[in-house]
């Protein structure tokens, strides 16, 4: 019914082997991309939105911020 003391023993000396292991291909140089909800935040900031996950779950007042968006000029991603 119950594992034995030494199999948990033998699952640490194989995962001890597997983060010996080197990563395969290059890490991209410079700074990460950004994501979507990066950019959009740093949108509502701009437009002194504080909690724009709340104001997205209204249709109409989302709407309207993507109208003043539009007409601030402010980003597309």
């Amino acid at each position: 019914m119950r594992m034995n003391n030494d199999r948990t023993l033998l699952k640490k000396k194989k995962n001890k082997q597997k983060n010996k292991r080197k990563p395969d291909g290059v890490r991209g140089v410079g700074r990460p991309k950004l994501r979507w909800e990066d950019c959009v935040d740093q949108n509502m900031r701009i437009l002194h939105v504080k909690n724009w996950m709340k104001v997205a779950l209204n249709r109409d007042d989302w709407a309207k911020l993507l109208k003043a968006r539009a007409h601030q000029g402010l980003s597309s991603q």
